[in-house]
């Protein structure tokens, strides 16, 4: 990602765009040391075949071809999906509430501005990452003005 122009940074803290990083290796190395005796169960589940929607399933965690230890493995999540209706009341459900409970301790979740030109490189494999909320619009004696925010992303396969 390069941020071509951060746009408006005078709101409040968390509410500025700001981008949010994870190393799943971290949020797995939280959840052992949280629940030693019960994080290989959750990982397992995790593993597994997850509901998505009533008829997709597929596994939240995954094996990478190079992982380096018990607690570097992929992950695809997306904002929200914890209250999706298939997962209602399920082992899946709970084992992806602790997953991102752990993504979001202390350590685990790194949180920065961007300012122009920084550029972040992420292994999506390896990292989760997102934005904090950013405002889009005011109002000024002219009319609306829009948030000069322009943040470029790229692929690389």
């Amino acid at each position: 990602m390069l941020m071509i122009d951060p746009g408006w940074l005078d709101g409040a803290p968390a509410s500025n765009g700001e981008t949010i990083v994870v190393r799943w290796r971290d949020a797995f190395a939280e959840m052992a040391r949280r629940n030693p005796e019960t994080w290989c169960q959750t990982l397992s589940v995790l593993r597994g075949e997850i509901p998505l929607t009533d008829d997709v399933r597929r596994p939240v965690v995954y094996d990478l071809p190079d992982g380096r230890d018990a607690f570097d493995h992929g992950v695809r999540v997306k904002f929200g999906m914890e209250h999706n209706r298939a997962l209602a009341n399920t082992a899946a459900a709970a084992a992806l509430t602790e997953l991102l409970e752990c993504a979001h301790a202390p350590g685990v979740l790194r949180e920065g501005q961007l300012h122009r030109g920084d550029l972040l490189l992420l292994d999506n494999n390896r990292c989760g990452h997102g934005r904090r909320p950013a405002v889009g619009q005011r109002v000024s004696a002219e009319g609306p003005v829009l948030n000069p925010r322009e943040l470029w992303s790229v692929t690389v396969g």
